[in-house]
């Protein structure tokens, strides 16, 4: 089930990417990596499955495998073989500067940027994609080929760990 969420920030970074604020890399691992299940369908699965009373535990292992998915899903191809290129010219600053800690200056850039956010961009970006083909049309170097073995690369890895987390779960 494909979040409301997940397509927002598919085409927020798409947008991002496009204004040369991350590279081709950077902007396909966002994408297909940081889209959680939502609360409702994981409490559907759970009654279906009728561990509901486990649902908590279950939104957890579900979470943490999505995050650890991601962490080792950049380092394969085919993430991992897009090159680090911007789209134009790289506008955006990376220099920390010397007299601000590492946390603080991404802090005060976060708000920065926050500041200037426009929510009619993402909406007016949303109208000219659609939701089945946001990731492709973004032109981040996934083809529908790729996501397919991103997908069946993920599954791959989720499935394991989702029955061992689900043995010591209900055991």
């Amino acid at each position: 089930m494909v979040s409301l969420a997940g397509t927002l920030i598919a085409i927020a970074f798409a947008l991002r990417y496009e204004a040369g604020c991350y590279s081709r890399r950077e902007a396909a691992a966002i994408m297909t990596n940081f889209s959680l299940v939502s609360i409702p369908f994981c409490m559907v699965v759970a009654e279906t499955l009728d561990i509901s009373s486990h649902f908590l535990a279950l939104y957890g292992v579900v979470t943490a495998i999505g995050l650890l998915l991601a962490i080792v899903g950049v380092r394969m191809p085919p993430l991992s073989s897009i090159p680090e290129a911007y789209r134009g010219k790289k506008n955006i600053a990376e220099d920390v500067p010397e007299n601000v800690s590492l946390f603080g200056w991404a802090v005060q850039s976060a708000l920065d940027r926050a500041a200037t956010f426009q929510p009619k961009q993402v909406l007016d970006g949303g109208a000219k994609m659609t939701v089945g083909s946001i990731i492709v049309k973004a032109d981040v170097g996934i083809d529908m080929k790729r996501l397919f073995i991103i997908f069946l690369e993920r599954t791959v890895l989720a499935l394991p760990l989702l029955v061992l987390a689900a043995h010591f779960i209900l055991e």
